[in-house]
């Protein structure tokens, strides 16, 4: 628990897998809180796609 991943910018359609529970706030790049997640409310091997109408995607990670 806890760690921070660095502000970086999504250029690229991606997958996000979910490996184990966790929670995080997404910052964005004045580093206000975008949104939280709930890593733990997805099971493990969940993907979710992050398509181009959500590109370019600037933030960082704050994990609880």
């Amino acid at each position: 628990m806890g760690g921070r991943i660095p502000l970086h910018t999504h250029t690229a359609p991606f997958v996000l897998v979910a490996l184990s529970g966790d929670r995080a706030e997404v910052l964005n790049a004045d580093g206000n809180v975008r949104y939280d997640v709930d890593y733990g409310a997805l099971s493990p091997g969940f993907m979710g796609y992050m398509g181009p109408e959500a590109l370019p995607d600037s933030h960082a990670e704050h994990r609880k």
